[in-house]
């Protein structure tokens, strides 16, 4: 299996992420649209997607959607801090995961964490300070999910 990296304007790059994605023995297939490189017609061997977009201005986006990323993140607060900046007051935040915390930590064979960021009582009150108002946390058997709202 492999990552495909898409990156839209030149020196984008991977960063922080190659080195994980590395660590994690998942090689990386690069797409440079800038340079030409055309996206593949089929994903198949393709488990994950970074698509990198460049440094975005602030207010720029109607929303953001995350699947599977916040709680891997080595500083989730500042990702909330700065998907805030991006997303004009009133957009929308999707953090999603397609199994809930409960399964994913049993197939670790371990209860889950209360110290996850994904756990509510860590996970909306880093939404408040970082900019959003929660409007629905679901962490369900099948999937989780949290819908956030910009302030301000």
């Amino acid at each position: 299996m492999a990552v495909l990296v898409v990156e839209h304007v030149p020196g984008e790059g991977p960063y922080a992420i190659g080195p994980a994605l590395d660590a994690a023995g998942l090689r990386t297939r690069l797409c440079r649209v800038w340079a030409g490189d055309v996206l593949p017609e089929s994903l198949v061997g393709i488990e994950a997607l970074v698509v990198m977009g460049g440094p975005m201005a602030a207010h720029s986006d109607d929303g953001i959607f995350s699947a599977g990323l916040l709680d891997h993140l080595a500083e989730p607060a500042a990702a909330l801090r700065e998907w805030a900046r991006v997303v004009r007051p009133g957009g929308t935040l999707l953090l999603f995961h397609p199994s809930g915390r409960a399964e994913r930590a049993a197939r670790h064979g371990r209860p889950p964490s209360p110290d996850d960021p994904l756990a509510e009582p860590n996970l909306r009150p880093m939404l408040t300070a970082g900019g959003w108002r929660t409007e629905e946390y679901d962490d369900a058997r099948a999937y989780f999910l949290t819908r956030a709202v910009r302030t301000g």
